[in-house]
């Protein structure tokens, strides 16, 4: 999502709009042919999926200040050469871009960010290793090259790197480095060992007295093992040592007591949050709406939902809305459900496979077909590719009364269906209805359906055998008068007859005539 939101915003800079009005005077005059400004450089990068064009826009440019401190450039342009599998290229970006400039701190750790970001954690290192002497009085690099093996999972390297702090740090680590040694304990299943060291030998052997994100590391670990005794007792700790929750903390608790259904204490804790000037995320929001959807409060949730919009901390998001509408549909509660859907589809976001489904065979069972309907039609002008086929499936299932055609097609498509069934059985041919000298004009707007899904009465086929014969007399009114006549008073019409225009035309050999009739 990260991509695409900064593929967006790429696409979309306007000329004089921010971040382009600070390069487009100096950079369109310094830029190499063919890349005549920032912007174009920038758009080749973002729409081009060759990875060698896009590792030579960047050699080319790497040249440039301005083109340099467009911090989101580089990252996006190593994610896609890491997609591509072209490690070399990356490897090439970055020495060119060091051997070319002057390396700063800040660009220092950017550079083993972008390695972190296409997995090669060995160039990192060796990265580190060879400039980390020009930084020795900041930590920064050493949070940096702890945090790529943090996120690739090299633990045994990071346990390693972190033993060696003193030899490339003229500085002792901080709570913040000693941090990250409990989240890799944690995240490699050593609870034990972050324990020990968050409870002894932080503040006993190191001196490093542990700060509100020493303990939501641990926090964190107690929700994923589900150890809820641990759980309260840290979170107890906490208090008594006078600590100050931060957003973290407060997620963490709210997410211990929605897993209990213990939702309106996660409630009260919004409320907590609110008054001691903490502002809750998303995941706050999101948890509580969760939490009382799971035991079936859709009112308590949707109250929830209004005030995350109406307390304008953070705006409500597309999983937000999916997490109440799949429950709805999973409990039934297919009224609420379908106004949820119609918000969602209103926001041009797409709603769950599987809730969608769920959703059009519960508005059958209480006999909305009509909303059912509609509801596939939306869905199949926003998808494409198999999406759209799995939706094809679900319309070709409903019931046949629920396909609703433009009135001016109706005339077209009852004639073409009949004569389409009586070929499917076998009654005719179709060189046999080629002799009734007669063609039938079906708009490219109707759509066919697959009659075998359909189960119609029997009298419909002998109304179309009598139609059929029809065909072959001058008199087209009395065709006309009898469709309409025997669509009214079929059993189990598969047309809906509450039309006002019907218009047939018929061909034959000799003339053309069209006749319309309003009911």
């Amino acid at each position: 999502m990260a991509t695409s939101s900064f593929r967006r915003t790429l696409t979309t800079i306007k000329p004089n709009s921010f971040p382009y009005s600070l390069f487009s005077a100096s950079f369109s005059k310094t830029l190499n042919p063919p890349y005549s400004s920032f912007r174009a450089a920038q758009s080749i990068i973002v729409s081009v999926s060759d990875p060698n064009k896009i590792a030579d826009v960047i050699l080319s440019q790497s040249s440039y200040p301005a083109f340099t401190r467009y911090r989101p450039i580089y990252p996006y342009a190593v994610r896609k050469l890491a997609r591509a599998n072209r490690c070399d290229l990356v490897e090439r970006i970055v020495e060119d871009h060091l051997s070319k400039n002057k390396v700063s701190a800040g660009f220092f750790i950017r550079f083993i960010m972008l390695y972190s970001e296409a997995g090669m954690v060995d160039h990192a290192l060796r990265l580190f290793y060879d400039f980390s002497p020009k930084f020795q009085s900041s930590e920064k690099p050493f949070c940096a090259i702890l945090t790529t093996l943090l996120n690739n999972s090299k633990f045994e390297t990071f346990h390693e790197v972190f033993g060696n702090a003193d030899k490339v740090m003229s500085i002792s680590p901080s709570v913040k480095v000693f941090n990250m040694k409990l989240r890799a304990y944690c995240e490699e299943g050593k609870v034990g060992l972050a324990e020990e060291l968050l409870k002894k030998k932080m503040e006993k052997d190191f001196g490093v007295l542990p700060d509100i994100c020493s303990y939501n590391v641990l926090l964190e670990a107690y929700l994923k093992r589900k150890d809820w005794v641990k759980f309260d007792d840290l979170k107890n700790v906490v208090i008594k040592r006078g600590l100050e929750g931060n957003v973290t903390t407060y997620k963490h608790m709210i997410v211990r007591l929605c897993k209990n259904k213990e939702c309106d204490g996660a409630s009260k804790l919004l409320d907590e949050m609110v008054d001691k000037g903490v502002a809750p995320n998303a995941a706050c929001y999101n948890w509580i709406i969760y939490g009382f959807c799971r035991i079936g409060d859709f009112v308590s949730a949707k109250i929830v939902l209004e005030r995350m919009i109406k307390d304008g901390y953070v705006a409500p998001s597309s999983l937000t809305y999916y997490t109440l509408f799949r429950h709805m549909v999973q409990e039934g509660e297919f009224l609420s459900a379908l106004v949820m859907c119609k918000i969602i589809l209103k926001r041009n976001w797409v709603p769950p496979f599987e809730a969608m489904e769920g959703l059009v065979k519960g508005l059958l069972e209480i006999s909305m077909k009509k909303e059912a309907c509609k509801v596939v039609k939306k869905m199949k002008k926003r998808l494409q590719g198999p999406a759209l086929d799995s939706w094809v499936k679900i319309e070709a299932a409903l019931p046949c009364c629920c396909f609703i055609y433009p009135n001016w097609a109706l005339g077209y498509f009852t004639l073409a269906l009949f004569l389409d069934y009586l070929v499917l059985l076998g009654v005719f041919s179709e060189d046999d209805l080629l002799s009734f000298n007669c063609s039938i004009k079906v708009l490219s707007a109707v759509p066919r359906i697959n009659f075998k899904l359909l189960e119609l009465q029997p009298s419909i086929f002998v109304t179309g055998s009598l139609m059929l014969r029809l065909c072959t007399c001058p008199n087209l009114l009395q065709l006309f008068a009898f469709i309409y006549s025997s669509i009214i008073a079929t059993p189990k019409p598969f047309l809906i007859p509450s039309f006002q225009i019907i218009s047939l035309k018929l061909v034959d050999e000799h003339s053309s005539a069209e006749y319309c009739a309003s009911s």
